[in-house]
């Protein structure tokens, strides 16, 4: 607060209790005893005021706060450089991060592997129990779909399984039960059809065939989700390393915001006190004055209130 800021304030007060003077004892002038009982107001007013320079050897309240003042100072000092390693690094985490890329999606079988393998196993499957069913069922386009179901179930689930870019990173068992699947459907298709042998072990190699080339297609796309799984895991943390550094330095700055506050105030306080104690007559003389006016304005607007000319509501105003 400024001298002239601190000033106007006291004067504002000490007016005002003049103005609290004078409706309190409805005083229509101002006695001699009421002119002396006011000044002694302003003048403790005045005497509550710091009226000492500020010293830290004769005053040991000044002794501490004047510690307090140079803790602050170290604090500051500290929390810039603080600061500063804090921008430092996380502009290096920011490059860091930036070296790695944006977010990618997910690898994936395509399209068009997904759905020709599914389309090749239930058609394979499909063609050989088609004659079974067919021979219980005459409709051959009900026939039809009754295969068609099984089939396309196979297909998916096989297709699906075997170039999963998430399934387990020892593909042993997974193999082995593909091609136990393909031989399963091989016999139930000899079974069904006993006389179509040939057939049944084309479509059963087919299959074999389809199983291995699907297992090889779903290890290269394990091997790619394993690396961006990695990829992604890097990212994520690089990411939190940014945030974390972001707030770290944001923290520090409202620290040092509020260190730069406080000493702000100390020195301002040790000016106030300073001009205070240069201008202690001026400032009493002013605050008598500022009383006595206000004690007027109270007197004033009590024999107002008394003609008739002012209401109890602008008297209290």
């Amino acid at each position: 607060m400024t001298f002239t800021l601190f000033l106007n304030d006291r004067i504002d007060e000490a007016r005002q209790r003049g103005i609290e003077w004078a409706r309190s004892c409805a005083a229509l002038s101002i006695s001699a005893e009421s002119r002396e009982y006011l000044e002694s107001e302003a003048k403790a007013m005045a005497g509550r005021l710091p009226t000492t320079m500020f010293d830290t050897v004769a005053n040991p309240h000044d002794k501490l706060r004047a510690d307090e003042h140079g803790k602050h100072l170290e604090d500051l000092d500290n929390a810039e450089m603080a600061l500063a390693n804090g921008v430092a690094t996380a502009r290096q985490r920011q490059e860091e991060r930036a070296k790695l890329g944006p977010e990618t999606e997910a690898p994936k079988a395509s399209t068009w592997l997904t759905a020709g393998g599914t389309t090749l196993f239930a058609a394979g499957f499909a063609l050989g129990i088609y004659d079974w069913i067919h021979d219980r069922i005459t409709d051959p386009y009900i026939a039809a779909v009754i295969a068609l179901i099984p089939s396309a179930a196979l297909g998916i689930f096989v297709v699906r399984s075997l170039t999963n870019p998430d399934s387990p990173r020892k593909r042993t068992l997974g193999m082995i039960a593909g091609i136990g699947i393909s031989l399963a459907t091989g016999i139930l298709r000899y079974a069904f059809s006993p006389d179509d042998l040939i057939v049944a072990i084309a479509l059963t190699l087919l299959e074999l065939f389809i199983v291995f080339f699907l297992d090889w297609h779903g290890k290269h796309l394990q091997a790619k989700y394993q690396q961006w799984e990695v990829e992604r895991a890097a990212r994520k943390k690089a990411d939190h390393l940014v945030t974390d550094a972001s707030q770290n330095n944001a923290a520090t700055s409202q620290v040092i915001a509020n260190l730069k506050q406080k000493i702000a105030e100390h020195v301002d306080s040790i000016a106030l006190r300073s001009l205070i104690c240069q201008k202690y007559s001026e400032i009493e003389a002013a605050l008598i004055n500022a009383i006595m006016a206000g004690a007027h304005k109270g007197i004033a607007d009590n024999q107002g209130l008394k003609r008739g000319v002012m209401t109890n509501t602008a008297v209290l105003s």
